[in-house]
C-alpha cells in the first residue's frame, strides 16, 4: 500500500510536472506568437510610414512641377505681352511716321475745321499703298477725298522699323 501510495504520489507528481512543463509550453507559445503578431504589426506600421512618405514626397514633387509649369506659363504670358506691347508700340510709331510723311502733302479744302476722317491702309515692303479705305469721314466728301489724294501724292511711304509690321492693317486718324 505504501508502494501504491508512493507509485500515485509518482505519478501525480509527474502529472503535475507535465501540467507546469505543458503551460509554460503553451505560455510560451502564446509569447512567440504575441511577438509575432508585434512584429507583424510594426512592420505594417513601418511599411504604412513608408507609404505615407512616398505619397508626401510625390506631391511635394507634384507640387514644385506644378509650380514650375505655372511660372513657365507666366513667364511665356509677360512675354508675350511684351512682345505684343513692343509691337503695338512699333506700329504706332510707324503710323506716326506715315503721318508726318503725309501732312505736308495733304491739302485741305477750306472750312474743314473739326472734321476727322479715319483711314485704314496696308503698305507694301516698297512702301506702295496696297489698301486704302475711308472707314469713317466726319466731315465733307472733299475732306475725305483730300485724305486719299494726299496718301496717293506720299507714296512711297516710309518703311517700319520691324519687318512683321507689313502685314498690318494701319489704322490712322487725320483731323483739321
Amino acid at each position: 500500500a505504501a508502494e501504491k501510495a508512493r507509485r500515485r504520489a509518482e505519478a501525480k507528481a509527474q502529472e503535475k510536472a507535465a501540467e507546469k512543463a505543458r503551460r509554460r509550453a503553451e505560455a510560451k507559445a502564446q509569447e512567440k506568437a504575441a511577438e509575432k503578431a508585434r512584429r507583424r504589426a510594426e512592420a505594417k506600421e513601418q511599411r504604412q510610414a513608408e507609404e505615407r512618405a512616398k505619397k508626401r514626397a510625390a506631391e511635394k514633387r507634384q507640387a514644385r512641377e506644378n509650380a514650375k509649369r505655372a511660372e513657365a506659363a507666366r513667364a511665356r504670358a509677360a512675354e508675350k505681352q511684351r512682345t505684343a506691347a513692343a509691337r503695338s508700340r512699333a506700329l504706332g510709331d510707324w503710323g506716326a511716321k506715315i503721318r508726318r510723311h503725309v501732312k505736308p502733302r495733304w491739302h485741305a479744302p477750306p472750312a474743314s475745321n473739326g472734321m476727322s476722317a479715319r483711314v485704314k491702309l496696308k503698305v507694301s515692303r516698297s512702301g506702295y499703298i496696297r489698301r486704302l479705305t475711308v472707314t469713317s469721314c466726319q466731315g465733307s466728301p472733299a475732306f475725305c477725298a483730300s485724305v486719299k489724294d494726299a496718301f496717293k501724292r506720299a507714296e512711297p511711304l516710309p518703311s517700319p522699323a520691324r519687318n512683321d509690321l507689313f502685314s498690318e492693317n494701319l489704322n490712322l486718324t487725320f483731323r483739321k
